[in-house]
């Protein structure tokens, strides 16, 4: 079953020197094929482009995270890391 989901999440950015950047906000989510996810944002998020790593908190209590993709402008991917369910 693919996610589908609207509303508030909690960011957690990580560099790969491990500075973290944290931010909420309004998304659009979405899991385009098994474990791969983008994410649209209202603006964009600086931290991001230098991000290796995103934990997502939704405001179901649902938790979501993996390695970082593509870095748009508004909105970016982030994939599990294989061999997680």
């Amino acid at each position: 079953m693919s996610l589908v989901y609207r509303g508030l999440v909690d960011v957690l950015l990580i560099a790969a020197d491990g500075s973290e950047h944290r931010e909420c906000f309004p998304a659009i989510l979405n899991e385009t094929m098994p474990g791969l996810f983008e994410m649209s944002t209202p603006h964009k998020l600086p931290a991001a482009r230098g991000s290796h790593t995103i934990c997502v908190a939704l405001d179901d209590g649902q938790t979501l995270g993996g390695d970082v993709g593509y870095v748009g402008d508004y909105g970016l991917t982030f994939s599990r890391p294989r061999g997680s369910a």
